[in-house]
């Protein structure tokens, strides 16, 4: 199977953890105006300082989402770098939600 084949399979999805942390990494405005139902929000300005805090087990599942999966994406090698072993890049908050059965919640 060739490099095009793995990164764009059809219906192909890796599975993520029942149990995992949700963490949103967008500003605090873009989290309030929909996130994924249970998520912190922890903004990617804010990660380095507040990734170890919030998550203090390296072994804990941690699912990251922003708008698109860029930033969440960035997010995931931080993690990796700092040795967590259970992370995963979920992409757009509104596409996480789907796939993850949960509701959008916004703050008021």
């Amino acid at each position: 199977m060739g490099l095009f084949s793995n990164l764009f399979s059809a219906g192909e999805t890796p599975e993520f953890p029942a149990n995992a942390l949700i963490i949103d990494v967008r500003s605090q405005a873009e989290f309030a105006s929909g996130h994924v139902d249970g998520a912190v929000n922890l903004p990617l300005d804010e990660f380095n300082a507040g990734i170890q805090k919030l998550v203090p087990q390296k072994d804990t599942p941690v699912i990251l989402c922003c708008l698109s999966g860029g930033r969440s994406g960035h997010a995931c090698s931080i993690m990796k770098q700092q040795g967590y072993k259970a992370v995963f890049n979920g992409g757009g908050a509104v596409q996480l939600a789907q796939r993850l059965k949960k509701e959008l919640k916004r703050k008021a």
